[in-house]
C-alpha cells in the first residue's frame, strides 16, 4: 500500500467515526418541547364524520401518547390559546413530562383561534431561554385558521430568525382544509374566515401555509383524521430526530463526501495514464527496428 493511498483511507475512517460520534451525542441529547395547543370552539366538534370523539379529546389522548415516549431527560412546557387576548402558559417551560397531562387536562375550548400571537407569545418566552446543549421543538396542534388578524407564517419566521434558527417548528393538523373561500362582513375578520359572511369566491390557502410553517424550520406537517393517526404523529414528533439530524449535517456531509470520490476519480485516472504509458513503453520496446534505407 502506497503513502497516498494509506492517507486516503485513515482520511475516510476518522470521517465515519466523526460523522457516527457527532450523530449519537446529537440523537442522546436532552429536547424540550413546547405544545401550542388550540383550543377555540371548533376543538369541540367531532374529529370524524362518523366518530364520538371530539378533537380535544383526541388532542388529549394523542398528548398522552406524546408525554409516555419521551426521555426522563426531556423537558416540555404548554401554551393554550382560548381567544385573541387569551393565550396563556398553562405549564412552564422546562418541566418534566409527567407534569404535562394534568396541564392538559383542565384544558376546554372557548372561543377563537390566534394563531399569530400564539406563536409570537412562544417567541417571547425562548428569547428568554438559552438554548444551547438542548434541542428545542415548537408543535403546534390546531384545527383552523388565523382569525384574529395576525399574520401565523411571519411570526413563524419571526420566532426561527430569533432563536437564532435553531428551533424547529412542528406542525398537527387536525383536519384542516387545503383551501378555505374568502368572505366579507359576517362575525370574523374582514378579507378573511367569518360566520355569516358573503362569500367572494377567492380561496385563502390553509394547508400550505402550515406546510410551509414547518419546512422553512426543517420541522414536520402531518394531517390527522382520526385518533389513532392523531396519536402516532404526536409519537413521532418524541421518538424521530434523525430528520433534524440531516437537516444540520447534510451541509456538512455532502461537500466531504463529494471531496473523497473525486479524489478517489484524480487517483484512478492517474494510474489509468500511467498504466498506459507503461504498457506503451512495453510494446515499443518488441517492436521491430525499422529498417534503415
Amino acid at each position: 500500500m502506497g503513502l497516498r493511498e494509506c492517507l486516503l483511507r485513515t482520511l475516510v475512517i476518522l470521517f465515519v467515526v466523526w460523522v457516527f460520534i457527532i450523530t449519537v451525542s446529537y440523537l442522546q441529547s436532552p429536547r424540550s418541547f413546547l405544545l401550542i395547543l388550540d383550543a377555540s370552539i371548533s376543538m369541540k366538534e367531532p374529529l370524524s364524520i362518523n366518530g364520538n370523539m371530539s378533537k380535544m379529546e383526541a388532542a388529549k389522548l394523542a398528548i398522552s401518547r406524546f408525554s409516555s415516549s419521551l426521555r426522563g431527560e426531556d423537558r416540555v412546557g404548554l401554551i393554550v390559546f382560548y381567544d385573541c387576548d387569551d393565550i396563556k402558559l398553562e405549564l412552564p417551560l422546562g418541566s418534566p413530562p409527567e407534569e404535562l397531562m394534568s396541564a392538559v387536562s383542565r384544558v376546554e375550548p372557548e372561543n377563537q383561534t390566534p394563531i399569530a400571537g400564539a406563536l409570537r407569545f412562544a417567541d417571547k418566552l425562548l428569547r428568554n431561554v438559552t438554548l444551547e446543549g438542548r434541542e428545542y421543538h415548537v408543535v403546534l396542534i390546531t384545527d383552523g385558521v388565523e382569525y384574529c388578524g395576525g399574520d401565523a407564517l411571519m411570526a413563524a419566521e419571526d420566532l426561527w430568525i430569533h432563536s437564532g434558527r435553531r428551533v424547529r417548528i412542528d406542525v398537527i393538523s387536525v383536519m384542516i382544509p387545503p383551501y378555505l373561500e374568502e368572505v366579507i362582513g359576517g362575525g370574523g375578520i374582514e378579507g378573511g374566515p367569518s360566520f355569516g359572511g358573503i362569500p367572494t369566491g377567492r380561496k385563502i390557502p390553509v394547508r400550505p401555509l402550515y406546510v410551509k410553517m414547518a419546512e422553512m424550520t426543517g420541522g414536520t406537517f402531518v394531517d390527522v383524521r382520526d385518533a389513532d393517526s392523531f396519536g402516532n404523529a404526536m409519537e413521532r414528533i418524541a421518538e424521530s430526530n434523525w430528520e433534524v439530524v440531516k437537516y444540520h449535517y447534510w451541509g456538512v456531509i455532502f461537500p466531504l463526501g463529494l471531496l473523497i470520490c473525486l479524489g478517489l476519480r484524480a487517483r484512478e485516472e492517474r494510474w489509468c495514464v500511467l498504466r498506459c504509458l507503461t504498457l506503451g513503453g512495453r510494446e515499443s520496446e518488441h517492436l521491430p527496428e525499422r529498417a534503415h534505407d
